[in-house]
């Protein structure tokens, strides 16, 4: 094998992750996911047996194409079909997870690095690029201690130059978004930086848009901190990296650039330049989405290589929550309750109700319940809406307190506690702000 793309760590760090991430963190996944699956045990010989050619054309189609066709063309041609379709199976899983169906993207995520670790060493550098897939996995759904161990992982085996100029500065940025909701601030700056720094340098990266990806993570790190006109600045300036990079304003990304800037301008009390970001927003979704205004059940095609083209649920439930954040700031409950409640429901159809965009909804639910009652049994239903809720759940409670807000377990404790004096209770109680929108 070409040393260059197929090389070792010391064995030093090779024994730590052996040892610790496999053991913790890799293997959980594989048996959360593979134990109790229903797909059928073939599943995965199906896959690695599709026409190279096809899944060639679908690798060469993807953001990491560059990337991935260099780690290919120059594989033995032994394992070059293989390696084609587990990259393919992982970049479907990333999609998947990007458009908010997280159970099947963590699958085909996973699938893939089995059918990989079949052919090649688990600490070859090959293991960057599914690793790292896993690592986002746990960052969307969380799990943000999980996610730093193996985005570490993954910028551990990022050693070689090619994956220094594409792979380690996504890593870094992932890592250091992790970090921001570990209440790491300090150490997540570093990483972006430094991942800003590589992007900067980097060949393959110049007509990406990890830079403003990079941005928007430190904007979020600000936010955090409340530093809002900070925040403000660099959102601006991400906002800026797109729209010089050509690409015009009918793709995803620059969607979620304004809805941050929508965001980021409500809590700084400018609702009106918040409504207008808004507005513009919504027209570019609209147009991401051909127009179509109704919500479908996503459907994975399971005929891959095909790429995966499902519509995008997890950008419209976001943007109903902060659509119901404009509305509460405006006192228009009503409205509030409605587009969080519709956003609620795509997250129960994306089959997501825990993940912390969707925790988050239902707590904010359940504050305007109490605050505002209209239901029939309010007791009742707060109670529904807080089910699978843990407020001791430590990683919960370091995302919401980098938000600057109350205690997770005393908002839970005193959402659940109906007694007779539950206005004094409630009343330093705040509504948590939504996370922001992340680039691809």
């Amino acid at each position: 094998m070409n040393k260059l793309l197929f090389s070792f760590s010391s064995p030093s760090t090779y024994c730590y992750t052996q040892s610790t991430i496999v053991k913790n963190v890799v293997t959980p996944m594989l048996v959360r996911f593979y134990s109790s699956s229903t797909a059928p045990k073939n599943s995965s010989s199906r896959t690695a047996t599709t026409a190279t050619n096809t899944t060639t054309a679908v690798i060469e189609s993807s953001p990491d194409a560059k990337l991935l066709s260099e780690i290919t063309k120059q594989s033995d041609v032994n394992i070059r079909k293989s390696t084609y379709n587990s990259l393919d199976t992982i970049i479907n899983g990333k999609e998947l997870l990007d458009r908010g169906n997280f159970p099947e993207g963590e699958k085909l995520i996973v699938q893939g690095f089995k059918s990989m670790k079949k052919n090649i060493h688990f600490s070859s550098s090959l293991f960057a690029f599914p690793t790292h897939a896993m690592g986002l996995a746990s960052l969307k759904s969380g799990h943000y201690s999980n996610s730093e161990k193996l985005l570490r992982l993954s910028i551990d085996r990022c050693d070689n130059i090619m994956y220094q100029h594409h792979m380690l500065p996504k890593a870094l940025n992932d890592l250091g978004l992790t970090l921001v909701r570990q209440r790491r601030s300090e150490e997540a700056m570093t990483q972006f930086e430094t991942a800003n720094k590589l992007a900067l340098q980097s060949p393959i990266l110049e007509q990406s848009n990890i830079s403003a990806s990079i941005l928007t993570n430190q904007a979020e790190l600000y936010k955090s901190r409340c530093m809002y006109n900070d925040a403000k600045l660099f959102h601006g300036m991400a906002h800026y990296q797109l729209v010089q990079s050509g690409r015009g304003n009918d793709n995803i990304d620059m969607f979620r650039c304004q809805m941050n800037r929508a965001q980021i301008f409500r809590l700084s009390n400018q609702i009106q330049e918040g409504k207008s970001f808004l507005s513009e927003a919504y027209a570019t979704l609209k147009s991401v989405e051909g127009n179509d205004d109704k919500y479908q059940p996503l459907a994975l095609r399971r005929s891959l290589p095909s790429p995966v083209k499902e519509k995008r649920l997890l950008d419209w439930a976001k943007f109903l929550v902060e659509c119901g954040h404009f509305h509460f700031d405006e006192q228009n409950f009503k409205l509030a309750k409605k587009s969080w409640t519709d956003a609620r429901e795509i997250f129960q159809q994306l089959k997501t109700p825990l993940t912390p965009d969707a925790m988050i909804n239902s707590i904010n639910m359940s504050i305007l319940e109490r605050l505002k009652p209209t239901e029939p049994n309010p007791q009742e239903y707060v109670t529904s809406l807080l089910e699978g809720i843990d407020p001791t759940n430590k990683e919960l409670m370091a995302m919401v307190e980098s938000l600057k807000i109350i205690h997770p377990s005393i908002i839970v404790a005193r959402l659940l506690s109906f007694s007779d004096a539950p206005a004094l209770a409630l009343s330093s109680i705040n509504t948590i702000p939504p996370l922001h929108f992340p680039l691809r």
